[in-house]
């Protein structure tokens, strides 16, 4: 910002030697002549005045602390809204899928049960006797060799 104030006073001191001496054409506007500084100097003590005028009067409106929303109204107001309201989906959405998933899940493992016994049920449930186990462990191990030499 110090950069920025300090390269409009050097343009605004010194316009003739700086921007109106890059134009690719001659020019004969004089920006501080007696009519242009006059007339600026019009133009700041009569809104002065004015601005005196109405304090003096009661004329000039309060100062009311409020936040003025121009642009801002797009962060301030419009995307917190538009954010909640689909972060509340999004969270509603979530909710119902999950407790479906936990239904269903808790569903599965009652229809693994048998309702007369509470014992699980299927052929996998079963209790198996030790040596069928070690038969399809042996079963299964001369199957991989034999694809593995192959």
């Amino acid at each position: 910002m110090t950069l920025g104030a300090v390269a409009c006073v050097v343009l605004g001191s010194f316009p003739a030697q700086t921007v109106y001496a890059l134009l690719p054409w001659e020019h004969n506007y004089s920006p501080y002549d007696v009519t242009h500084v006059l007339t600026q100097l019009q133009l700041l003590f009569f809104s002065a005045l004015a601005f005196v005028w109405l304090n003096l009067r009661n004329l000039y409106p309060p100062k009311l602390p409020s936040t003025n929303l121009d642009f801002d109204w797009v962060y301030r107001k419009l995307a917190p809204t538009i954010i909640k309201r689909i972060a509340y989906t999004t969270h509603g959405a979530y909710v119902k899928l999950e407790d479906s998933i936990i239904t269903s899940i808790k569903r599965m493992i009652q229809n693994t049960y048998d309702a007369e016994e509470g014992q699980p049920k299927g052929y996998f449930a079963r209790l198996w006797p030790t040596e069928t186990m070690v038969v399809w462990v042996a079963g299964l191990l001369s199957v991989y060799l034999m694809l593995y030499y192959i």
